[in-house]
């Protein structure tokens, strides 16, 4: 009797324990369940997105770009935002372009904004369209799209969603080029040759190794004659002269004393920011000699060369006067074939790449243009008459 009863106590007290270790689960699988289901409300459902779309204005139509209109507005574009899951999520949307049926394989970016409607210049989107590579002011046909990515409150990209992407409205735009006005200096005196003294001949002016405006550097690399010259700014005008004052300093000046030089090939820089003159032996016996150098390019459809002719002082130095060009591509090649030619990326001024790889010298402007090359340092220029 007392075996059973002490029996049933401890069979008593077992199922008590499991009865609290039930209800221990139960709760601990409710507050799981609840935090899950808050968590679920909170953040964005997966696959569940909403691509951004400009709505204002519709495809088709077509802009021309100028340079007086540079300032002003070239478009105000209206669009809805785009959504990850139910939440609304600020976000960054960069406008981007590309040329008509490339699928965006290589697209540029006008603006990156978050403003709703948001607005384009005339000069970010021509300078959009150079980035492109349109060349030239003509029409050309392109897309636009909205690029979104969520961001938090950082303004910084929050990683692990979707990138979404607008359809592309399609539009054409004739952009505008300004032409880069570089002020000249050229060489005028007997160190050139015979006829080098004529302060209004524009074929003697000199090099630089790039086109930006802030370059003051000029460079001359040729065979030189010992004798006198001097540097002129303006054709015809030669109280803008740099030579000698009466204290030996290189100033511009009318009726200055003639820089000098010794024979031999040299280059000669001058730094018209300060006057300073400096000559440097340069060695040319391992230089190729060449018989032919043209220029070919979109001016002509790439077929035929405009054969340059070598100066009478230096047959490294060639030169082609009143030549037609339109904006586009151009290179200089050797006996109108593909073995040595020379590229660029720089215009009016530049130092030509011999490179396979080197892209296409880009003339900005249609016009006539002197032009000059040197094949010893690749140097060239386009002058526009």
């Amino acid at each position: 009797m007392i075996f059973r009863r002490l029996k049933y106590i401890i069979n008593y007290k077992r199922m008590k324990n499991i009865r609290k270790i039930n209800t221990f689960i139960t709760i601990l699988l409710g507050i799981l369940a609840f935090n899950s289901c808050s968590d679920l409300d909170v953040a964005p459902t997966i696959g569940l997105t909403t691509s951004p779309q400009i709505t204002d204005p519709e495809a088709g139509k077509a802009y021309v770009l100028s340079a007086e209109a540079a300032s002003n507005t070239f478009e105000v574009y209206a669009y809805s935002k785009a959504k990850w899951g139910e939440v609304s999520t600020p976000a960054e949307y960069k406008v981007q372009i590309a040329l008509a049926g490339t699928s965006f394989a290589a697209p540029t970016t006008v603006v990156t904004t978050n403003d709703s409607p948001f607005r384009i210049g005339v000069s970010e989107m021509n300078t959009a369209m150079a980035n492109l590579g349109v060349k030239k002011a003509e029409s050309t046909d392109i897309e636009m799209r909205l690029v979104a990515k969520p961001i938090n409150e950082n303004t910084e990209v929050i990683s692990g969603l979707d990138t979404l992407y607008s359809k592309a409205l399609s539009l054409t735009i004739t952009p505008y080029f300004t032409f880069k006005v570089i002020k000249p200096l050229y060489i005028v005196g007997a160190i050139l040759g015979n006829k080098a003294w004529d302060a209004t001949n524009y074929s003697y002016l000199m090099f630089k190794d790039n086109s930006e405006t802030s370059n003051a550097v000029f460079t001359y690399t040729t065979n030189f004659k010992a004798d006198g010259y001097k540097l002129l700014v303006t054709l015809g005008a030669w109280n803008t002269a740099w030579g000698y004052d009466g204290d030996g300093k290189i100033v511009q000046m009318d009726n200055g004393g003639n820089l000098t030089a010794t024979a031999g090939y040299q280059t000669m820089t001058f730094d018209t920011s300060n006057g300073t003159l400096t000559y440097a032996p340069y060695n040319v016996s391992a230089a190729p000699s060449y018989t032919s150098i043209g220029l070919i390019g979109d001016f002509n459809s790439w077929g035929g060369d405009v054969v340059l002719t070598q100066t009478d002082y230096d047959p490294h130095i060639w030169v082609a006067d009143k030549v037609d060009l339109t904006a586009g591509g151009v290179k200089f090649r050797v006996d109108a074939a593909w073995d040595s030619k020379w590229g660029g990326t720089e215009f009016p001024y530049g130092i030509g790449d011999p490179a396979s790889s080197a892209g296409n010298i880009p003339i900005d402007q249609d016009g006539s243009y002197f032009i000059k090359f040197n094949d010893l340092t690749g140097h060239y220029v386009f002058y526009k008459l």
